[in-house]
């Protein structure tokens, strides 16, 4: 029987033979076109500059530090998603697109084989100008958009079990868009079964730490999370025919899956309290009251937890073989995802007396040097 990389590589290389005879005449490369340059930059300002529709996620880059060129490149992949999302699911799943998704299609994008192609198209619900986007016709995009499709579902669910009533109208409404997303992964051999078992771990561990049956850490709730992008990630190595890229993106995905984790119980922190939702940082009694605000010692311990996390991510990345956009990658994971921890890791602390701000200024600062 063929190997796993050797069915998907064989898979790839189908793609691609019928993307060059499909698109060759009618598409473009950015990189070869530099006389949109100007119309291009133009767009992209608007696009950046605030965007037609929310934006959700804690990897979005930090597009002072990128060449007009890089936001160019990252931006196709997010606008992309969007009508890869739209094509495959309908037009409401528009709304599901968000910067951590566009960061996997990006990661996939910068070890595909071949360049992806590009193609100019009019946003529905945006500027009435045009946008270069990425074809929604190339297998990663259409893979990108099923993971995004796939946390829906599994946010959804787990709505569902913490009793949000709502949550029942997109689960019966969205019900057949969920089952094609887990088809197309089930194709292309990623198991989304791991990640409902990593959810229901997840759980499981929640339950415990509430119950108060047993001590749960707080790393030991981020864990979860950690694992379930770490899967994903490696999976994409095998995707694309560089098995020697599984392990470093297995590391990458556990510490940016922390990373993402501990910022949301941060920024949701005065949220859950209210509502008497769910949050580790308040289970784990790293919280003062009234107002709440987190403690000395957790400020501290996530503070080193960003820093672990940040120096796992960074000697992984040298053992990462992009064929492209690697300065984009790792202006999202080495300052982009920091900088977003430092601002809620800063504004639930009564210790913090530095503004993010300052603390921006700061990491500008020892990149310089």
């Amino acid at each position: 029987m063929r190997s796993l990389a050797g069915h998907l590589q064989l898979r790839a290389s189908r793609h691609l033979s019928k993307r060059s005879a499909k698109h060759m005449d009618t598409t473009m490369l950015v990189q070869d076109i530099p006389g949109h340059e100007a119309k291009i930059r133009f767009q992209m300002q608007r696009n950046l500059s605030g965007g037609a529709k929310p934006v959700f996620g804690y990897t979005k880059p930090y597009s002072l530090d990128l060449t007009v060129r890089q936001n160019i490149h990252y931006k196709a992949h997010y606008c992309g998603l969007c009508f890869a999302l739209s094509k495959y699911y309908g037009l409401p799943f528009r709304a599901c697109t968000n910067f951590d998704s566009a960061l996997l299609t990006l990661i996939i994008s910068a070890q595909w084989p071949e360049p992806p192609l590009f193609r100019e198209v009019f946003c529905p619900i945006g500027s009435h100008k045009k946008y270069y986007v990425i074809d929604s016709d190339e297998l990663f995009m259409k893979l990108g958009s099923a993971f995004t499709v796939v946390m829906m579902d599994l946010k959804t669910q787990d709505s569902l079990e913490d009793g949000v009533r709502m949550a029942r109208i997109p689960r019966f409404i969205c019900g057949q868009a969920f089952a094609r997303a887990r088809s197309t992964l089930h194709e292309n051999l990623f198991d989304t079964s791991s990640l409902i078992n990593i959810q229901e771990y997840q759980k499981e561990l929640e339950s415990a730490a509430v119950g108060s049956k047993s001590r749960v850490s707080f790393d030991e709730l981020a864990a979860p999370t950690g694992q379930g992008l770490a899967k994903v990630f490696e999976y994409t190595a095998t995707l694309c025919g560089l098995p020697g890229n599984a392990k470093p993106l297995r590391q990458i995905g556990n510490a940016v899956g922390k990373m993402i984790y501990a910022t949301d119980c941060l920024e949701d922190l005065k949220k859950d309290i209210s509502k008497h939702r769910f949050n580790a940082l308040e289970t784990c009694s790293m919280v003062i009251p009234n107002p709440p605000t987190i403690t000395a010692q957790a400020f501290e311990g996530l503070k080193y937890l960003s820093n672990r996390c940040q120096a796992e991510i960074a000697y992984a990345l040298k053992q990462l073989e992009l064929l492209r956009y690697r300065p984009i990658i790792e202006n999202i994971l080495l300052t982009s995802l920091g900088l977003y921890l430092s601002k809620f890791l800063t504004s639930q602390s009564a210790e913090a007396s530095t503004s993010n701000h300052d603390r921006t200024g700061d990491i500008h600062e020892n990149r310089a040097s």
